[in-house]
């Protein structure tokens, strides 16, 4: 078996891998490179195969930097079929629309400026067309293409995520995909995986610890902040799985704290889709499934540009939450272009913001930003909900690596920058693991 890093080598989006086994050719995901230029230009490069060699797709889940070029690859020429989880691939069929639409709107818009203008790498209609692709595979169930073993455990991060592991007569090689949490409040932890003689990991906070403070305690402290003030907590989040926690967090604060109620307004077409499906996962999260469905009653979700405008000039304590996560599109830009210019608001940044998105330009103190030819003025606090994240910390991706019995013999990491890389292959050597940091289209044989 030979394994070619193909994305996501020197950065967190764009995750793929291409195995090379008895003459034939597989992908473990293709997503997108998400962020500026530089980084969203690799979407378009000249891949080292074409679609219509690949025989398959193994798929660990529905975020777009693994999942997001599925459609292009089907548009293309790819006649395989897309392995996954069923949660998987309901999130799929929410976010590769999505997807979709907003490529062919942003192409749209930059045709009127330039007849030039790049197409989009698929659209809509591409995106329910790859649909036809995918079969699903629950946990734990082995199942064969070609002459391929595959099996997918849970890992945690959201409904549905997996690492995948493949098997071939010669040897076998785990993916851990995106590593979840041991301690997430909604998700249950990542799954011991089973025995491998090769693993890729993903390393995003493979050099850092996550704050222990509880979320709920930080809340309490900006909630207490704006009731002071009679401001706005303005909160971009990530429309699957971010969204539903801090609705949970919410509301459990709320519960402790009925003096800190505030209206709490969802301005987020997919947040409140993946909210609903959150119904149908139920049996993956740790809360009961009453819980779930008392989400409908506690936000306030926002359908109308009208109703928008209203939340945003409506005197009083408010928190308004809206996608996307990093700040680089969705309805979020609407609400920080009227409200991030004034000072006694707050801004919540609650999760990764990747180098080059406009998240990671208001986490580093930038007070003017340009998004989608929207000028912003930030005068408004900034603040880091630092306990939240969705992927294990270094300290969890070494436990999760040290649950695979017997160790490996090799250790690849990609998924991330590269402190996050050289800081978990140091932690790991140091334990006497045998660790490769790959280079971008790097080669190896896995015998």
């Amino acid at each position: 078996m030979k394994l070619s890093f193909t994305g996501a080598t020197e950065t967190v989006t764009g995750s793929q891998y291409l195995i090379n086994s008895e003459g034939k050719r597989y992908l473990v995901d293709f997503g997108l490179y998400q962020g500026p230029e530089p980084i969203s230009r690799m979407n378009r490069r000249e891949f080292p195969w074409e679609p219509s060699e690949i025989q398959a797709v193994f798929l660990t889940h529905a975020h777009m930097d693994h999942s997001g070029m599925i459609p292009w690859l089907v548009k293309n020429g790819f006649k395989g079929r897309v392995h996954c989880t069923p949660e998987t691939f309901e999130l799929c069929k929410i976010l590769l629309i999505d997807s979709g639409k907003i490529q062919e709107g942003d192409y749209k818009k930059e045709f009127k400026k330039n007849e030039k203008a790049q197409k989009p790498l698929y659209t809509e209609e591409d995106a329910i067309n790859s649909f036809d692709s995918f079969v699903t595979h629950e946990f734990k169930h082995e199942f064969h293409v070609d002459h391929l073993k595959a099996s997918f455990t849970r890992a945690g991060h959201i409904p549905g995520a997996a690492s995948l592991r493949l098997v071939t007569p010669q040897t076998s090689v785990i993916f851990s995909g995106d590593i979840g949490r041991y301690d997430d409040p909604l998700m249950y932890p990542p799954e011991a995986p089973p025995s491998a003689d090769y693993v890729v990991m993903e390393t995003t906070y493979g050099n850092r610890l996550h704050d222990t403070t509880p979320p709920e305690e930080e809340l309490i402290k900006y909630l207490e902040l704006i009731k002071k003030r009679s401001s706005k907590l303005i909160v971009p989040t990530f429309a699957v799985a971010r969204a539903q926690l801090l609705i949970h967090l919410f509301k459990q604060v709320f519960h402790k704290r009925p003096d800190l109620k505030v209206p709490f307004f969802v301005h987020s077409p997919m947040t409140e889709k993946v909210t609903n499906l959150y119904k149908d996962f139920h049996m993956q999260l740790r809360i009961d499934e009453s819980e779930v469905h008392s989400w409908d009653e506690f936000a306030r979700f926002i359908h109308w540009k009208k109703e928008s405008e209203n939340v945003d000039r409506k005197p009083g304590p408010a928190i308004i939450m809206a996608a996307s996560g990093m700040v680089s599109g969705g309805k979020i830009v609407e609400h920080l272009k009227e409200l991030g210019d004034e000072e006694q608001n707050i801004i919540l940044l609650t999760g990764y913001q990747a180098e080059g998105t406009p998240g990671r330009e208001i986490l580093e103190g930038s007070t003017r930003l340009k998004i989608s030819d929207v000028k912003i003025e930030i005068k408004a606090e900034v603040h880091v909900l630092k306990s939240l994240s969705a992927h294990a910390d270094g300290q969890g991706l070494h436990r999760w690596l040290d649950a695979i019995s017997p160790r490996p013999k090799k250790v690849f990491l990609s998924h991330g920058e590269e402190d996050g890389r050289e800081g978990f292959a140091e932690l790991i050597s140091k334990d006497g693991y045998e660790v490769e940091i790959p280079p971008l289209d790097a080669v190896y044989n896995l015998i």
